[in-house]
């Protein structure tokens, strides 16, 4: 069983997409489920799922959001979107530049 319906089994499992290569981080204390993939040097990429229905979404306006992760700390915020599209084209450009945080890019995030 997947982590997020233990966890928010009002969630539809037809409803929720899959991201390929991330990991099911999502836990009760939580306003809704998470997945998680790492990038490099402990940053990575943490993307949130709300309802479909915005009436029963708790905190987050839209559908998704991209944080970018330090452990358990939000270091930045990098979308908030109902588009399933963008989600999967910002998390391919984050993967992407994850791979190149290195010197000065990655003091940013570290």
């Amino acid at each position: 069983m997947n982590n997020y319906l233990r966890h928010f089994p009002e969630f539809e499992s037809s409803d929720m997409p899959t991201f390929e290569g991330f990991e099911d981080t999502s836990w009760h204390n939580d306003t809704c489920p998470s997945f998680e993939r790492p990038l490099s040097h402990g940053v990575s990429i943490r993307v949130w799922v709300e309802h479909q229905d915005p009436e029963q979404r708790d905190y987050l306006v839209n559908r998704f959001a991209i944080d970018l992760m330090q452990g358990c700390e939000c270091v930045e915020t990098v979308l908030m979107t109902d588009d399933l599209n963008e989600v999967r084209e910002e998390i391919k450009k984050l993967i992407e530049a994850g791979e190149l945080l290195t010197g000065p890019i990655a003091k940013e995030y570290v």
